[in-house]
């Protein structure tokens, strides 16, 4: 049994990676009124050590940089990426507002050494004072 344990923790640590990543936690773009729901303006949330949120990877491209991974944390964040992503398929107005808030959650995100343990493609990743812990 203790070569069971020690094997499982070896094959735990096997599949950890850390990589340097830009990281958006955005809040404010649903925006509740007392007629319901509507969208608001996105800007970085508070995001304190210790707490946790729902992450996911997507993929982004300036013409700089070229496409780049983006870890998309929280909820409105999330809906945001959709939503905007769906815009931007239809062209006209809604696709360059939407290309750009796409930039304003790309420029607001911010650099964390992050820690995956596991394949995704949702992690729980936690706040620590070194960075990200996503699992």
């Amino acid at each position: 049994m203790r070569y069971l344990s020690l094997l499982l923790l070896l094959l735990t640590g096997c599949n950890r990676s850390t990589v340097n990543m830009n990281v958006a936690s955005e809040q404010g773009f649903l925006d509740p009124t007392a007629r319901g729901t509507t969208l608001g303006t996105v800007r970085p949330a508070a995001w304190g050590i210790g707490e946790i949120q729902f992450c996911r990877k997507v993929k982004f491209t300036l013409e700089a940089t070229g496409e780049q991974d983006l870890l998309i944390c929280g909820t409105d964040t999330d809906i945001a990426w959709d939503m905007l992503t769906d815009d931007e398929k239809h062209g006209g107005r809604a696709a360059t507002v939407a290309n750009e808030t796409e930039l304003k959650i790309v420029n607001d995100a911010k650099t964390f050494a992050v820690v995956f343990r596991g394949s995704g493609p949702l992690w729980r990743c936690k706040k620590t004072a070194d960075g990200l812990d996503c699992a």
